[in-house]
């Protein structure tokens, strides 16, 4: 699991916990109203982490350069009514969007052509004017779906985090954060030393915790795609790139 410290950018604020299902925010994106820009700065929300990390890692661009293209990417997303094109036969909202990432990006460099600042992109809540996110050294055609895994699972964290000090069981998550997140080495009897408790203790509430994240993960990848059954497969992209819960 990432480091606690890697959860958070100055881009779009704090974290947000995903709305109760994104194919709700894809409907209300593609009609005309007051409602529509509201639901794409919801969407951005969401999905600006893993559109930023794919062009930083896949294409190799400056962070201000990947800043500003992630900026344009959801602003043309709306003036291009790409949404429209989303059916249900195409149930995965992620591959969908990265389909229409990379689109963009390879028209990009056909055409140097940039939205102005302040222009079309200013209903775009992106606020990248401090961003020092890190990004792994790698041009791996899965830099999107790993940095859309690595969303999911900070957005879990936040969710976990909140879950327990709300219900009054912070020690689940302090020991949680000091097994899991704090760095290698930790033991059930360090943290017990640490925490006040017994080892035995540690472990009952990491048994807990781990599977109350596992519901966390489960529920915000379910509110991603349309039909149940893919659900297991989205599962296993987070496995895949050692994420799982």
């Amino acid at each position: 699991m990432a480091p606690r410290g890697d959860r958070t950018t100055d881009i779009g604020g704090a974290a947000r916990v995903f709305p109760d299902t994104s194919w709700t925010l894809i409907c209300e994106a593609r009609g005309d109203g007051p409602e529509v820009r509201e639901s794409l700065n919801r969407l951005v929300a969401l999905y600006w982490k893993p559109a930023y990390w794919y062009i930083r890692t896949r294409w190799r661009k400056s962070n201000e350069d990947a800043k500003d293209l992630t900026q344009e990417f959801f602003a043309t997303l709306q003036d291009r009514r790409v949404l429209d094109d989303l059916r249900e036969e195409r149930p995965r909202f992620r591959a969908f969007l990265r389909s229409c990432l990379e689109n963009f990006l390879l028209r990009k460099n056909r055409d140097a052509r940039r939205i102005k600042r302040g222009g079309k992109a200013a209903f775009v809540r992106i606020d990248a004017t401090s961003c020092d996110l890190e990004v792994a050294d790698s041009d791996s055609d899965d830099a999107f779906d790993r940095a859309w895994a690595q969303a999911i699972l900070h957005e879990s964290l936040d969710a976990l985090e909140a879950h327990y000090r709300a219900t009054g069981r912070e020690s689940h998550w302090r020991a949680f954060e000091r097994y899991h997140l704090a760095g290698k080495g930790a033991t059930y009897e360090s943290c017990g030393r640490a925490l006040g408790l017994t080892a035995d203790e540690v472990q009952g509430r990491l048994k807990h915790a781990r599977k109350t994240l596992a519901k966390l993960v489960a529920e915000r990848v379910r509110a991603t795609v349309a039909d149940p059954r893919d659900l297991e497969d989205e599962l296993r992209l987070l496995a895949r790139h050692g994420l799982e819960a």
